[in-house]
């Protein structure tokens, strides 16, 4: 597990390249897994490499490799991170489902990204919104046995037939 301390040097967390074919080509280890599931202890944002706008990078720390740093830079895995949210502390799953072709005949890389959330926080995504996530609600208890409903306002009304307009 990498300290505090090895992130305050910079360079200790390694890129996640699920597909074997990229990560050959880079020089430095990488983390290679289609699924990589750790603890979120940091984001920041980067300059894409059109320098034309940011895109979000996400360290996860998993469990006995270290610091894995997830670039969210397919706008699959940005619209899916950025619809999970994770904050600090919680424990993030983020999945390479492969190359899909979609229904216009475009390719694109497919990803997952699920959090288990137990409280609330924020880190500041790319899209400008850093707003709160609220923890999850408890689920309402579901009644299962007949209830009466409330019996209508009616004092100080006497019912008379003659009232009936019929």
């Amino acid at each position: 597990m990498s300290s505090l301390e090895d992130r305050l040097q910079g360079g200790s967390s390694m890129p996640w390249i699920p597909q074997a074919e990229k990560a050959a080509k880079y020089e430095n280890p990488s983390y290679n897994e289609q699924v990589v599931i750790g603890i979120a202890v940091d984001h920041f944002t980067r300059e894409n490499f059109n320098q034309d706008g940011e895109y979000d990078v996400l360290i996860l720390n998993v469990e006995g490799v270290g610091d894995v740093a997830i670039h969210c830079q397919s706008t699959v895995l940005a619209n899916q991170m950025h619809a999970a949210r994770p904050v600090p502390g919680e424990r993030v799953g983020v999945a390479y489902k492969g190359e899909r072709t979609g229904s216009r005949g475009i390719a694109y890389h497919d990803y997952v990204v699920k959090v288990d959330r137990e409280s609330g926080g924020s880190f500041a995504w790319a899209d400008g919104r850093s707003e709160q996530v609220p923890a999850p609600e408890a689920e309402p208890d579901i009644v299962t046995e007949y209830q009466q409903p409330p019996a209508p306002a009616t004092a100080g009304y006497e019912y008379d037939d003659n009232d009936i307009p019929f």
